[in-house]
């Protein structure tokens, strides 16, 4: 009685899983940009499958899943979307297994996540709007030149003061294909980066109450960028401003690419150095110390100075959080 009581809740287990996999792949079939901006939240489930049951159901929940759907609209694109999915939360749901720390497991995530979004950008410029990889990224060019242009001529309307639309037409002048393929690396990485700490954050949660032991995830006032990473990243600089000195065009490429994730990775830093004054010294809430963050990311003196702060806890170890300082403080005695 008690075997066939667990086969009937497995069962039932399953089918839950199918229905929910399902649900996630006709909402991005419907909308595909939801694939990119809810990666995080969409492989939650399939990480959980994984944890709870292993990789041989959450592949068959994915086959079965991605058939069904694949039957209602008569495209393989569901298998794709059910593959994307599948890579990100049985990454993650590994490094949960194998007992990985979060940081660990948030940096495997990020690298899925971002393999994930390349590999769908591609599939679906050639294999569905049968264009050119430069064919759509000069399509994104010229959708946020036009939305920035739209903007810029409804602030004319509305005599917005000159100052404010010369500041627009700077960013319009700037939009160009040379430029989105220089800052696309650092936007896929920021993107990655806060998509798999956000999908960590949420997928041990709901694991924690299945009563799955996870690593609890690092607070964002404890986060740092080494100053290895910052060394290496600054030493690719370099060498990129060499290269291009001698003729060698790659080099600014190079430059200018590493040049924008440093101060992505920099600016990060800061952020997190500033939350950790607000919440550790000043002793302010969650939400009010929020807020004050994401009013300073809008404002362009505050992100100098999210990159000004950033750099000094890089090189003072301000926190004292890396454990490989470049100023080592020796303890009074």
């Amino acid at each position: 009685m008690k075997g066939k009581s667990f086969n009937n809740k497995s069962v039932l287990e399953i089918i839950l899983s199918i229905i929910i996999v399902v649900l996630v792949l006709v909402n991005t079939m419907y909308l595909p940009s939801l694939a990119v901006l809810f990666m995080c939240i969409f492989t939650i489930p399939i990480t959980a499958i994984y944890v709870l049951r292993g990789y041989k159901s959450i592949l068959s929940i994915l086959v079965i899943g991605a058939f069904l759907v694949s039957l209602n609209y008569m495209s393989l694109i569901p298998f794709f979307y059910a593959f994307s999915y599948g890579i990100v939360g049985i990454s993650l749901g590994y490094c949960i297994k194998k007992k990985k720390k979060n940081s660990a497991s948030i940096i495997t995530t990020a690298i899925f996540i971002a393999i994930s979004n390349i590999s769908q950008f591609i599939v679906y410029s050639i294999f569905i709007y049968k264009k050119t990889i430069s064919s759509s990224i000069n399509d994104i060019v010229y959708g946020i030149k036009k939305s920035f242009t739209m903007t810029r001529d409804t602030y004319v309307a509305l005599n917005a003061p000159n100052e404010f639309i010369d500041g627009l037409n700077e960013i319009i002048k700037l939009i160009t294909i040379q430029k989105l393929i220089v800052i696309l690396p650092m936007i896929i990485l920021a993107n990655s980066i806060i998509q798999a700490y956000i999908n960590y954050y949420f997928t041990s949660k709901v694991l924690q109450k299945l009563d799955c032991k996870v690593d609890n995830i690092t607070k964002f006032t404890r986060i740092y960028i080494p100053n290895l990473l910052v060394a290496f990243l600054i030493i690719a600089f370099c060498l990129g401003i060499i290269i291009n000195s001698k003729g060698i065009s790659i080099g600014n490429y190079i430059s200018e690419v590493t040049g924008y994730i440093l101060k992505f990775l920099i600016t990060l830093n800061g952020i997190a150095f500033f939350a950790y004054i607000l919440r550790n010294k000043l002793k302010l809430s969650k939400i009010i110390s929020v807020i004050i963050l994401l009013v300073g990311l809008i404002m362009p003196i505050f992100t100098d100075i999210y990159l000004v702060s950033g750099i000094m806890d890089v090189i003072l170890n301000l926190r004292e959080l890396d454990p490989n300082p470049i100023r080592k403080i020796k303890k009074r005695e």
